[in-house]
């Protein structure tokens, strides 16, 4: 059984592909997203981690918070499943259920934001557990 990490990111001053890696089960996959994590919003990013296990994400955000308050990155490190990482973007455009609404009656003052985030940094994901 391989666990797999993913990164995908927007476009940034960074010369930053798509990347997939696998690390297998015991490997230290968790420590390599933590670092990584580190690193990234060292360098100006808003990192997400995401996985499909809550359990593991809280584990996870627990056992490499001291790292992250270490560096001063706590506010740019943020751990989440994939369903809350989505519920979360979703509702950063505002009342969806109010948009959608507004959108189907027509009201032209119904505008779904183009962007998630208002902040000069850029977002990055670090995916776990990406083949579940």
């Amino acid at each position: 059984f391989l666990r797999r990490i993913f990164v995908a990111n927007t476009k940034c001053k960074f010369s930053f592909k798509n990347h997939l890696a696998e690390i297998r089960t015991g490997e230290g996959k968790s420590i390599v997203l933590a670092v990584t994590a580190t690193v990234l919003a060292l360098l100006d990013f808003d990192v997400d981690i995401a996985c499909y296990s809550e359990y593991l994400t809280d584990r996870d955000k627990g056992a490499f918070l001291f790292l992250f308050k270490a560096f001063g990155v706590v506010d740019h490190i943020q751990y989440n499943t994939f369903k809350k990482l989505c519920e979360n973007i979703l509702a950063s455009q505002g009342d969806i259920r109010e948009l959608v609404g507004n959108t189907i009656l027509g009201n032209s003052t119904a505008q779904f934001s183009t962007s998630t985030t208002t902040a000069t940094r850029h977002r990055i994901l670090l995916g776990d557990e990406v083949d579940v």
